[in-house]
């Protein structure tokens, strides 16, 4: 992979950044993808995404993501669009509320996509969060809509020691006949004494014989002064969980970021550096499992579950 970054920056009364990041990927042998990112700020809050891809040697409007923000500057809502070339315009694709918190932790937000011919936004997936006195997720519940109802789909369960940190996570899926949550997978972290996790083992849960069987297992060293990785540091929100072809990242801050995709046994799928607090991953080719998702900003990181149907 191959990147650049540039970077524009004018000041008045009021700060707007522009940057625009490229790269040019190559993918297998036969596909190049170039794209380019163009962003303005409000203070340290992205306003607007706007994403171009390179076509026929011009870059080509492809997808504009706007958010709006309280007076606390907690994001409250998102708005997803796509460029329409036969009218030369935005078209409404996706839309988030957020109901956050008094310290501005998300407690729930529902998402919506564009129904063109009902000119209507119609329900998709509901997420409701409960945290721990460190402000740290307990329990993320995931519910989609169908037949005029939100249905349980996804439950992430996590555990923290007495110093705030991630021990162990648990996913269940909902099963609809006997109406119980039943488990999928879990995750058990070792943790070194500053926080920093020294080991995790993630499993599956194997029906057949109602046990749980080693899938993956990732062992992390660190430079001797800070540490190379602070596991659950870092705040992202994602949806749609599950999904069927895309999943929209929304980060706290505007760092570099680096993307990784590895199914349950490991494998390496999809790896990519991303700027901003915002960004979409195509994951319409991949089969229908169970997939980790695991970000980086500098020297922190984590690790996310996430359906593939």
């Amino acid at each position: 992979m191959q990147f650049k970054v540039g970077h524009e920056l004018a000041t008045k009364n009021k700060i707007q950044t522009q940057n625009k990041y490229k790269y040019r990927m190559k993918k297998l042998t036969t596909l190049t993808l170039s794209i380019i990112f163009s962003w303005t700020l409000n203070g340290q809050n992205v306003l607007t995404a706007t994403y171009e891809t390179w076509t026929s040697g011009a870059w080509l409007n492809q997808l504009k993501q706007n958010n709006t923000y309280d007076g606390s500057g907690y994001l409250t809502y998102n708005l997803a669009q796509s460029w329409d070339s036969p009218s030369s315009s935005w078209k409404n694709s996706s839309q988030i509320n957020y109901t956050n918190n008094g310290n501005g932790t998300v407690q729930q937000y529902i998402s919506q996509y564009w129904d063109s011919p009902s000119s209507s936004w119609l329900n998709s997936q509901r997420a409701t969060y409960t945290y721990n006195g460190f402000n740290k997720i307990l329990t993320a519940t995931y519910e989609t809509w169908t037949s005029g109802a939100w249905i349980n789909q996804l439950k992430q369960n996590n555990t923290y020691n007495g110093s705030g940190y991630l021990t162990y996570n648990l996913s269940q899926t909902w099963d609809a006949p006997s109406s119980s949550w039943k488990n999928s997978s879990q995750t058990n972290y070792t943790n070194n004494g500053n926080g920093t996790v020294q080991q995790y083992i993630a499993q599956y849960w194997d029906n057949p014989s109602s046990s749980w069987i080693n899938s993956q297992r990732a062992t992390y060293t660190y430079t001797i002064s800070t540490g190379i990785f602070e596991v659950n540091e870092l705040e992202c929100h994602f949806f749609p969980n599950p999904t069927c072809d895309i999943l929209n990242l929304l980060f706290h801050d505007n760092s570099e970021s680096k993307i990784e995709i590895t199914d349950v046994q490991g494998k390496l799928l999809l790896s990519k550096i991303v700027l901003g607090n915002s960004v979409i991953i195509d994951v319409k080719n991949l089969p229908s499992n169970f997939y980790f998702l695991h970000w980086q900003q500098g020297n922190k990181s984590s690790v996310i579950k996430f359906i593939k149907n």
